[in-house]
């Protein structure tokens, strides 16, 4: 997932998965580690497929 959150220290991007979404903020593992964003922060968010994998295992089924 992508998320965009405008923070007090400025706006940041982040692109993970999400391991969690709590009643007030979301936890994304990212490349950097695990970060927590409140949902009042977020700006924007959406799904990011990883299209390479998805492909993958759709190729591997129609061999069979």
């Amino acid at each position: 997932m992508k998320v965009k959150a405008s923070r007090p220290e400025g706006a940041q991007t982040l692109t993970g998965t999400l391991v969690e979404a709590g009643a007030d903020e979301v936890r994304i593992a990212t490349d950097g580690g695990e970060h927590e964003v409140s949902y009042d922060d977020i700006v924007s968010a959406r799904i990011v497929a990883e299209w390479d994998v998805e492909l993958r295992k759709k190729a591997e089924g129609s061999k069979r």
